[in-house]
């Protein structure tokens, strides 16, 4: 199964996520349900948290799933401000830990590690980012590699070097390696040669429909 990713970041809001998903779902190749339910492609939208929930209810009859960008290291309590996995039961079903940005914010590996732990205890498909190997946490589904050179400045990394970095992880066979950076329609397909990578982590090119319907389209004609 290849694993499609979208991190919508602090974008959009009520109204224009409405018009996303009824311009995408209507650019969406009609192969992609049954992609979905022959186990040949997921696909998870990763919106800020006031979206979640009225994202799940717009795409509920899509095969499309929602996840979170985030948790709290911290359980459900008195803790202001904070999103403890338990809010999210029954509403997304992975989340996005140490991104390159949270990391970059103060997220230490064992913060990240915290948070993993709240993850898996409520049911929470971890993506761990990382952008060295000693970041991976080796009971993790999915490793995403986030090159910084390639998060958000157009410059997608080569898959010789996707390739060497997944080498120096030493996953498991059960992991799902994830790439994240820059990934567009024109590069999505060369990423998916060979089949070093498992899934890809979209992020600016997930923001308008169109251009993440065609994303989606060339996959679904490689997977």
């Amino acid at each position: 199964m290849f694993s499609l990713f979208a991190n919508w970041k602090s974008h959009k809001n009520l109204i224009t996520t409405r018009a996303w998903v009824n311009t995408f779902l209507d650019a969406l190749d009609i192969s992609f349900p049954q992609a979905v339910i022959e186990s040949r492609i997921e696909l998870v939208l990763f919106p800020p948290l006031p979206l979640i929930y009225p994202l799940k209810q717009l795409v509920s009859d899509s095969e499309i799933t929602v996840g979170a960008q985030d948790i709290s290291a911290l359980p459900e309590g008195k803790h202001t401000g904070q999103v403890a996995s338990e809010s999210l039961a029954g509403i997304a079903t992975h989340v996005i830990l140490g991104h390159v940005e949270t990391r970059q914010s103060g997220d230490t590996q064992e913060i990240v590690q915290a948070k993993f732990e709240r993850a898996l205890s409520t049911n929470l498909a971890p993506l761990v980012c990382v952008t060295s190997p000693e970041q991976v946490i080796a009971e993790s589904p999915y490793i995403v590699y986030e090159p910084a050179a390639s998060v958000g400045t157009g410059k997608v990394a080569g898959i010789d070097d996707i390739a060497n970095f997944k080498s120096s992880c030493h996953l498991q066979s059960t992991q799902k390696f994830i790439y994240g950076g820059s990934v567009s329609p024109e590069n999505v397909t060369d990423l998916m040669k060979d089949g070093v990578i498992d899934g890809v982590l979209v992020g600016t090119d997930s923001l308008d429909p169109l251009v993440f319907a065609q994303l989606v389209n060339n996959i679904l004609s490689h997977a």
